[in-house]
C-alpha cells in the first residue's frame, strides 16, 4: 500500500498498487464516476467527533450531498454493512490494526466495497480532535478525498484465490442440528477446498450414511477420516466415531487416538481443537450448532494461540449450546449466521494463506 505524502493528513489514505483501487479492493462502480447525491458511505471510527464532522461535512458538501452511517465498532460495521450495502467505506487507522480487520476486509472485498484507512494510530486523541475542529482541515480532507477517488481505476473484478494458492486447514465441530449446518456450509466448498477435519456428535453406525449425504450434496470429497490420513485440498475428513478421536498431529496429517471421552464426547471437539493449537495461527475453527460445551475451552485455547476462530449465531442454531459456551469462554472471533459461515470459512482459510502451516495442493 502506498501512503500519500503530499499532504500530512491523508498519511493513511492508502490507494493499492494492484490497478490503483481504492482500499486495494474494486468496487461496483466505475470509480471515475462514483459520485452520486444518493450514494451511500458508511465511516467505521471509534472517534465520535471525528465521524460527526465527516458525516456533516459529507452531508453538505455538494460533490458528495449524502448522508453517511457511522458504525463505533469493528463488530457493528460488519453486520451493518452488508444489510446498508454502502457504496464506499471510510475506517479509521485503530481498527486497521486489529487482527478482526482481515476479515472485516475480507467482508469488504466479497461485496466488491473499496475502502479507505484514515488518520494515525501514534496520536492522541485530543491531537485527532483539534485537527478536525478545524474547518480547513475538513476543507482539505474532502478535496484530497475527491480527487483522489475520481482518479482512481477498479480492477474488473476482486481478487479470488487461485487453485495453487496454499490454505490454512479447517476445523469444525458440531452436534444437534449440526448435519444440516455441514451440509449448507460444505455446498461452498469446491474440489479446491481448503482441507478440513470435522467432529460430528453422531452414532457410528449412521455415520456412513452421513457421509454419503454430504458427498451427493457437496462438490468437495467427503471421508470418513483414517489413521496418519494426510490432509489434502478438496477433502473434508469426518470422524468416525467410536473410541476414537481425531487429532491433528502435524501441519499436514491427523491421527485417530485412543482415549477417554473428553467433554462427554468421543470423538470430542475440544480434543480436536487442543491437538491443533501448536499450528492454531495456520487454522482456522468453526463451532456449529450443538447441545453441551463441547469445543468451548479448546476453541478459546486456539484464538488464544492465533487461530482465526467463528462460531454460528443463536437465531441458526438448532441448540445455541455449543457457540455460546465458546464464546462465553472468549473463544470466538466472529459470530456468523450459518449462510455466511462457508464463504467466510473460505475467505479466511486463504487470506493469509501464505502463513507458515499453510497447506499447498
Amino acid at each position: 500500500m502506498l501512503p500519500l505524502k503530499c499532504d500530512p493528513f491523508l498519511k493513511h489514505l492508502h490507494l493499492s498498487k494492484q490497478g490503483n483501487t481504492v482500499g486495494g479492493m474494486s468496487g461496483r462502480r466505475a470509480m471515475g464516476h462514483w459520485r452520486s447525491r444518493h450514494m451511500k458511505i458508511a465511516i467505521v471510527d471509534d472517534l465520535p467527533h471525528r465521524a460527526e464532522r465527516i458525516k456533516a461535512a459529507l452531508a453538505s458538501d455538494t460533490r458528495f450531498a449524502t448522508g453517511a452511517i457511522w458504525y463505533p465498532t469493528l463488530s457493528d460495521a460488519y453486520v451493518g454493512i452488508e444489510l446498508a450495502e454502502p457504496e464506499f467505506v471510510i475506517v479509521s487507522a485503530t481498527f486497521s490494526a486489529l487482527a478482526e480487520f482481515a476479515m472485516f476486509k475480507a467482508l469488504l472485498n466479497m461485496l466488491r466495497v473499496p475502502h479507505i484507512v484514515i488518520g494515525a494510530t501514534e496520536r492522541s486523541r485530543a491531537e485527532t480532535k483539534a485537527r478536525w475542529a478545524d474547518d480547513s482541515h475538513v476543507a482539505s480532507f474532502l478535496d484530497r478525498l475527491d480527487a483522489h477517488l475520481n482518479g482512481a481505476r477498479p480492477q474488473p473484478k476482486p481478487h479470488m484465490p487461485t487453485p495453487d494458492t496454499p490454505m490454512r486447514p479447517v476445523l469444525i465441530g458440531s452436534s444437534t442440528g449440526g448435519v444440516e449446518a455441514l451440509e449448507t456450509i460444505l455446498r461452498n466448498f469446491g474440489p479446491k477446498c481448503p482441507p478440513t477435519l470435522v467432529v460430528q456428535h453422531i452414532k457410528p453406525h449412521f455415520l456412513a450414511a452421513m457421509v454419503a449425504r454430504l458427498n451427493k450434496a457437496c462438490p468437495a470429497r467427503i471421508v470418513e477420516a483414517e489413521d496418519h490420513m494426510t490432509l489434502k485440498r478438496g477433502v473434508v475428513a469426518v470422524a468416525p466415531g467410536g473410541p476414537r478421536h481425531l487429532e491433528l498431529v502435524s501441519r499436514t496429517r491427523m491421527a485417530l487416538v485412543d482415549g477417554a471421552p473428553v467433554s462427554g464426547h468421543r470423538p470430542s471437539v475440544d480434543r480436536l481443537f487442543q491437538s491443533a493449537t501448536r499450528f492454531a495461527p495456520a487454522a482456522v475453527a468453526v463451532i456449529l450448532t450443538g447441545m453441551g460445551r463441547d469445543g468451548a475451552v479448546g476453541m478459546a485455547q486456539l484464538r488464544k494461540a492465533g487461530a482465526w476462530t467463528i462460531a454460528q449465531d443463536e437465531a441458526t442454531s438448532v441448540v445455541y449450546g455449543m457457540p455460546h459456551a465458546a464464546k462465553q469462554e472468549g473463544g470466538v472471533c466472529k459470530v456468523l449466521p450459518l449462510r455466511r459461515i462457508g464463504p467466510s470459512i473460505l475467505e479466511a482459510a486463504s487470506h493469509a494463506g501464505a502463513a507458515q502451516g499453510a497447506v499447498r495442493p
